[in-house]
């Protein structure tokens, strides 16, 4: 069966870029061209701007795939051997026809295809692995709650980021709720589908080093309280 990415892009705009936009691109001779690209627009030394470029390749990469598997009923592979890796400038997509057996499997996968360009980045800027792993499990932790909360499925988005995470090998993190104004711990409880749900960001994507720009909303920089704070506030404004 086919899966829906003409759907995802009907509902969702905002992923058409990601899914059919740029260039096909494999291996990893591209990845410094890629980085280099956004150089003028965020003003920052390689190294900040590769680790910028690669919470971007999260989204781009990661985002559309989870969002089918939370509202579609459809678990694509992850394996770039799998699909078609996309570029354009500093941005990144990807797409394929091809089903993974599990969402766990999936992220599995993520984690083999990620594992070379890990190694590029390390090498080329002075990154570490530790920060680029964190980045990326926080892309699909986050991709699978705002895909939850978007189709009013929030059980399903914990689960999904669940199993993602730990096929990809991450730390599991933790997860929230929000119920009736109230910050529910999910360690011990189950999301309900009445719930807002969030998981607090691991890592930085070094944006706020860009002249012009701030702390972003969940950055792990900014005071834990006022994070929550914003959290249901952003919970208030959905209507269940």
């Amino acid at each position: 069966m086919s899966l829906p990415w003409g759907s995802l892009v009907a509902e969702s705009p905002r992923f058409e870029q990601f899914v059919s936009g740029g260039a096909v691109v494999s291996g990893t001779d591209w990845i410094a061209d890629s980085v280099a690209a956004g150089a003028e627009q965020f003003q920052l030394p390689p190294k900040q701007l590769a680790q910028l470029w690669w919470y971007s390749f999260g989204g781009g990469v990661v985002a559309p795939s989870v969002h089918l598997m939370v509202g579609f009923d459809a678990v694509p592979s992850l394996s770039f051997d799998a699909g078609e890796l996309r570029c354009s400038g500093f941005w990144t997509g990807f797409s394929t026809s091809v089903s993974a057996p599990s969402v766990a499997e999936a992220g599995a996968c993520l984690a083999e295809s990620t594992a070379p360009l890990i190694d590029l980045l390390c090498s080329e800027f002075s990154l570490r692995p530790a920060p680029l792993v964190s980045l990326m499990v926080d892309a699909l932790r986050q991709s699978a709650l705002e895909a939850g909360n978007e189709h009013f499925s929030p059980a399903l988005g914990v689960s999904v980021a669940r199993d993602l995470v730990a096929g990809f090998a991450g730390p599991a993190g933790s997860y929230f709720g929000v119920l009736d104004g109230e910050v529910v711990s999910l360690a011990d409880a189950e999301a309900t589908d009445d719930m807002f749900v969030f998981a607090p960001r691991q890592s930085c994507c070094m944006v706020y080093r860009s002249p012009g720009s701030g702390l972003c909303t969940s950055c792990p920089k900014r005071p834990a309280e006022k994070r929550v704070q914003d959290m249901i506030a952003l919970a208030d404004s959905f209507a269940w």
